[in-house]
């Protein structure tokens, strides 16, 4: 499984893109098939302050048609002394996956550190 990190959102496809732009405000968590592409996204949403991080550790694949995604969030300490900036904390990840052997999950289960579970979403096909 190849996995590439996107910096950029404008490098993402049209359809993805535009989904992300919409939504980036609101936390959230994601995925969209787009040809032989697995784009994983999670988002904390529009924060007031600087201190904020969202990652994605392990891809886990319980099987065939379901993926588990360990997560970690990092907010500040309540005490700490922070920039007062607009901030989205955002993470896309672009995983290569489609083969003759490799096929898509139907479902992608986002968990945190602990295991718990944060959202459970199906796979959205936007190559069309």
């Amino acid at each position: 499984m190849r996995v590439e990190k996107i910096k950029n959102v404008d490098a993402l496809p049209t359809a993805i893109e535009r989904e992300i732009r919409q939504r980036k405000k609101e936390e959230f968590y994601d995925s969209f098939l787009h040809e032989n592409d697995l784009y994983l996204v999670a988002s904390l949403g529009q924060k007031n302050t600087s201190g904020y991080e969202v990652s994605i550790g392990n891809i886990i694949a319980v099987d065939l048609e379901e993926w588990e995604v360990m997560m970690q969030q990092i907010e500040p300490e309540k005490e700490q002394v922070l920039a007062q900036v607009i901030t989205t904390p955002l993470i896309i990840l672009k995983i290569a996956i489609i083969s003759e052997d490799k096929k898509a999950p139907k479902k992608i289960i986002f968990k945190n550190k602990k295991g718990e579970v944060i959202k459970g979403i199906k796979v959205k096909n936007k190559s069309s």
